[in-house]
């Protein structure tokens, strides 16, 4: 029986987070010993499974290298996943000269890496020195190449439908949503600027934009300047937003660049039709087919997407069958296959 350790930095209630979470949990089904190691405790965490046991380094703001040493001479894993290629600055180094295989999974779009360049300099030399990655979609193994060397592999995030709404098919609302954090990744902006050009031409229709963040104000004075304060809401967070949304004409994402982006997808399971940018690193376009069952636009062209908006809302038969393809990513990204292909990788080593 292996044992796997998880490295999250903490349980805050992200997309990576809650995959090393359900990992935690699920690959003991398949007599996997797993433990979770994190480096901090973060406010509004998501709650341990029943049975999943958490170690954490520390509390202090500052990762420890050799807290981290200490834990993993201490549980003596076979494997440890590092999840975030930013985790691997200290953690690579932590467990340099003990028996453990290193796995490194990236998160996010390698060519938008978080954090300084002297970080992100020192984590890609240091990811040489890992014996296996896992990436999302193929776009980002693409951008690691030269430094894999037939070690890596693309498994994309699992779809959570335990208490998720089934697909809506009743006549839908005139609204447009989007989720996500108010930040400039995310380029709520674009979809503001984009609903302003049409806004005449689709006058009972609003826009309400879900999250919270650091941009609140900038996209409220957005909205003032646009004149679209009885049209455009800022609706923060909520704790059953896929209720609130399931019922709107689409959902839209203006991403600058994601992952596997998870509010696409939980979109696209609800059976709404969809419109993503086709931005890095791959993601949107892995899940939709343009035209199929969702579209896609050019990252930061507000045209573009304004022409979508245009082409969706006119067309109510073209939107209902884009929703009812979009419903299949529920087989795709079954939570139960993708953990498979996760064992079925743990189990190479």
């Amino acid at each position: 029986m292996k044992k796997i350790a998880i490295l999250s930095g903490t349980l805050a209630r992200g997309g990576a987070e809650r995959v090393s979470l359900y990992l935690a949990d699920r690959l003991r089904d398949f007599g996997v010993e797993t433990v979770l190691v994190t480096m901090n405790v973060a406010p509004n965490e998501y709650s341990l499974p029943i049975g999943v046991r958490r170690v954490n380094v520390t509390e202090k703001k500052t990762y420890s290298v050799l807290g981290l040493r200490r834990v993993l001479k201490k549980e003596k894993p076979d494997l440890f996943l590092i999840m975030g290629s930013s985790n691997a600055t200290y953690a690579i180094p932590a467990s340099l000269g003990l028996r453990t295989k290193i796995i490194v999974s990236e998160r996010n779009s390698p060519a938008n890496f978080k954090g300084r360049k002297v970080t992100m300099m020192i984590s890609r030399q240091l990811m040489k020195l890992a014996d296996g990655f896992v990436f999302q979609t193929e776009d980002a193994k693409l951008f690691y190449s030269k430094l894999l060397k037939g070690r890596g592999v693309v498994i994309p995030n699992p779809l959570f439908v335990e208490g998720m709404p089934e697909p809506y098919l009743g006549t839908r609302e005139q609204r447009i949503v989007t989720a996500g954090r108010l930040v400039d990744q995310k380029n709520q902006k674009m979809l503001i600027e984009a609903f302003s050009i049409i806004a005449s031409d689709y006058p009972n229709y609003i826009l309400d934009i879900y999250g919270e963040g650091p941009n609140r104000s900038l996209l409220q004075n957005l909205i003032l300047s646009k004149q679209l304060q009885d049209r455009v809401f800022l609706k923060g967070n909520v704790p059953d937003i896929l209720e609130r949304i399931k019922k709107a004409s689409c959902f839209v994402m203006s991403s600058d660049f994601e992952g596997m982006p998870n509010a696409l997808i939980e979109a696209m399971a609800l059976g709404l039709p969809c419109i993503s940018t086709d931005c890095p690193c791959g993601g949107p376009k892995e899940l939709i087919s343009d035209g199929l069952n969702g579209m896609l636009v050019k990252v930061g062209n507000v045209d573009n997407l304004a022409d979508c908006l245009r082409r969706l809302l006119s067309n109510e038969k073209m939107a209902n069958e884009m929703g009812s393809n979009a419903v299949k990513v529920r087989e795709k990204l079954d939570a139960g296959k993708v953990v498979n292909d996760w064992n079925d990788y743990f189990m190479n080593f």
